[in-house]
């Protein structure tokens, strides 16, 4: 009966020492915010920073290594992951298609590298909302993925959902339905 009592107490703003506890407990959880807060803002400023270091990475690079060299690549799609944190879905898809470019050189043009990349350009462009771009990229990943994994694969069945739902804007179903 007691521990009922005091659960119901602290529950109440205005009883004296049930006052003290949440007035701690607020204490406590606006320390959370304000941690939040600031942990949010490290982290921009941390991808902002690598954004920094990739880009200058990048220039370097260009004066020893050749426009094909698969380190391009990978900063390329390091650069997109970091755009793509920020909310920055144009400057992903950029750095994405730069980097396709040499993993299709590299790979082949139904390889399974490249129909990862096209995964990762695809939800981009979605959540960018690049509909009739990401429709060509899922429809083209969806068929690399679908040859090297079958049509059970989970990102195949990430694409396909992302397919139907651009399906439903309006326009889209006499263009692109397949």
């Amino acid at each position: 009966m007691q521990s009922c009592l005091a659960h119901v107490q602290y529950a109440l703003p205005n009883c004296g020492q049930s006052r003290k506890a949440l007035l701690r407990m607020r204490r406590r959880t606006m320390s959370w915010k304000y941690f939040a807060v600031f942990r949010d803002i490290e982290r921009r400023r941390m991808r902002n920073a690598a954004i920094k270091r990739l880009t200058s990475c990048l220039s370097e690079g260009k004066e020893f290594l050749s426009q094909n060299h698969m380190l391009f690549g990978q900063i390329m799609d390091h650069l997109a992951q970091a755009e793509a944190s920020r909310g920055d879905w144009a400057a992903a898809a950029k750095h994405l298609r730069k980097s396709i470019q040499l993993v299709s050189q590299r790979y082949g043009s139904s390889s399974m590298e490249l129909g990862h990349e096209l995964f990762k350009l695809a939800q981009i462009l979605f959540n960018g909302r690049e509909v009739d771009d990401a429709m060509g990229i899922i429809l083209r990943a969806r068929d690399i993925l679908s040859v090297h994994y079958g049509p059970d694969n989970s990102m195949v069945q990430e694409l396909q959902e992302m397919r139907t739902c651009l399906l439903e804007v309006p326009g889209m179903r006499t263009v692109w339905e397949k």
